[in-house]
């Protein structure tokens, strides 16, 4: 198989060189957006969504994305694909059990564009895991709903 390989590229023009790479790049290419949406196809949300982000682009180009995304919510419910690697959600519980200690969903990068301070991160706009759950092992004794269960209202 090496062999063919290198005689392959001994024997390969330059244009043939360059074309055989450009379709090795297409077809990992695609095979990695398959893989994306293979690995969230079991959550509901619009088709076109599953395969693009035009549909979300557009959405957020009108203005009116909150509407449009509340509305993709009401018709798929709590648990929605809004994008390939995009999920949104509308329940309590499904936050607490992404957020907990615990949780094995990580952070994206789009949260570093909500640092306050440039160059520093807080709780929520941190990446990095082991800081995230140091930092959410010390506060849970302080916000969790067992700590509060002597307050009445």
């Amino acid at each position: 198989m090496a062999i063919s390989i290198l005689s392959f590229v001994g024997d390969s023009t330059p244009t043939t060189l360059v074309l055989a790479g450009v379709t090795v790049l297409v077809a990992i290419i695609i095979a990695r957006e398959i893989q994306s949406w293979r690995r969230l196809r079991h959550i509901p949300g619009p088709f076109l969504n599953s395969i693009t982000a035009l549909p979300l682009s557009k959405l957020a180009s009108t203005g009116r994305i909150s509407h449009g995304l509340k509305d993709i919510q009401r018709k798929y419910g709590p648990l929605v694909r809004i994008g390939p690697s995009q999920v949104m959600f509308g329940d309590a519980e499904t936050y607490r059990r992404m957020s907990s200690v615990r949780s094995e969903f990580t952070k994206g990068p789009w949260y570093g564009a909500a640092k306050v301070t440039p160059n520093q991160d807080s709780l929520f706009t941190s990446q990095d895991e082991a800081y995230r759950k140091e930092v959410k092992t010390k506060m849970t004794p302080g916000v969790s709903t067992a700590s509060h269960s002597h307050y009445t209202t």
